[in-house]
């Protein structure tokens, strides 16, 4: 009897409703039947019998080499993808907003090379004073990449400014580029390309990472809060832009040890290691391990964690938000909320035999 195994570099996530499978070595998401995935979970996903798998399914698996055929006594020489995690830097981004104030204070991070990535978001038109702090930090400063994103219209004498410093930076990725700036060969502009590395659904409110280090970093950790930073446009330290507490203040700091102080504090790193399986609903979701959700988790008396605001996904019944025939939670009989969390089986059983018919007539 032939035998099936799935490929190393696919690795997978059970859902309520259905289970996603990821290629990682693609960056590529397949979904499929929790059925399906519970008979190729029940041998760890090697030495699977054809047999077990709905002809429909292997068709599919085969086509978009998502198996393999072997041996039986070989399945084991296959060993599955380390989902370990870890990072050389302290913080993997930091993100400034670009200001008056802000740039005039630059200099007191000038020796933070524990940072791999700087993203300077532009609010306003800034004096040529001001940006010559701006690009003598960049120009000092060692990380892995650079990014700007462009809130505002540059007037032609700033963009003019801006394109002779740019040139002289090894790596800026640019963003939300409202401006006319002529980048030069050494600047990746992804303001207008949809092959990007995150799938952009602003319309839903999340993205979608698909790459295999955010997937490995959302097994113990907050994929949008760990080691991240936010300096707003008063100098104010936070974790990021949607928090509200403030750890202190750039213009105020006498050393890069203190902010490093600040960063190492339990208070400052609390959002770090709360995960998506640790929190109401998105434990539940198929695509939790791949989710960039910047809404902060609140924690329950019950050390239980959950939303206040409901995630434009709703993974009970596979559908969102501004698809037709969408349900929120509330119509679903779903209550996640600062007491308690409950779901109605039965209810959600129910709408998805209304929306899935063709599904369940063919099971």
């Amino acid at each position: 009897m032939k035998k099936i195994n799935l490929f190393s570099d696919i690795i997978t996530t059970r859902g309520y409703t259905r289970s996603l499978f990821f290629d990682s070595l693609n960056g590529k998401i397949h979904f499929v039947d929790n059925k399906v995935y519970d008979v190729m979970a029940r041998s760890n996903f090697k030495n699977v019998s054809i047999n077990d798998i709905d002809e429909s399914f292997l068709e599919y698996f085969l086509e978009n080499n998502l198996i393999f055929n072997t041996e039986e006594e070989l399945a084991n020489c296959f060993p599955p993808i380390s989902l370990d995690w870890d990072f050389p830097f302290a913080l993997s981004n930091v993100v400034i907003a670009v200001t008056e104030n802000t740039c005039s204070n630059l200099h007191r991070l000038t020796d933070s090379d524990f940072v791999a990535h700087f993203n300077f978001v532009f609010e306003e038109n800034l004096s040529y004073r001001s940006l010559d702090s701006l690009f003598d930090f960049i120009d000092k400063h060692i990380c892995d990449s650079i990014e700007m994103t462009f809130l505002i219209n540059l007037d032609s004498e700033r963009q003019l400014e801006i394109e002779r410093r740019i040139s002289k930076v090894k790596k800026i990725i640019v963003f939300n580029n409202y401006t006319e700036l002529e980048f030069s060969d050494l600047i990746e502009d992804k303001s207008h390309k949809t092959n990007r590395q995150f799938v952009d659904l602003d319309s839903k409110n999340i993205q979608l990472s698909k790459n295999l280090d955010h997937f490995a970093e959302s097994q113990n950790h907050h994929t949008y809060f760990n080691r991240k930073l936010f300096i707003g446009g008063n100098c104010e330290i936070k974790n990021s832009i949607e928090c509200d507490s403030i750890f202190g203040y750039l213009n105020e700091l006498i050393s890069v040890e203190q902010l490093k102080s600040i960063i190492n504090s339990s208070d400052f790193q609390k959002y770090w290691r709360i995960t998506k399986s640790q929190t109401d609903v998105c434990k539940d979701c198929e695509l939790r391990n791949l989710c960039v959700d910047n809404r902060i988790p609140i924690k329950r008396q019950t050390d239980e964690w959950y939303h206040e605001k409901e995630c434009s996904y709703n993974p009970y019944i596979c559908k969102w938000s501004d698809e037709e025939e969408y349900y929120s939670m509330i119509e679903c009989n779903i209550h996640s909320n600062a007491e308690t969390f409950s779901l109605d089986q039965k209810r959600i059983l129910e709408l998805n035999r209304i929306l899935w018919q063709d599904v369940f007539e063919n099971q």
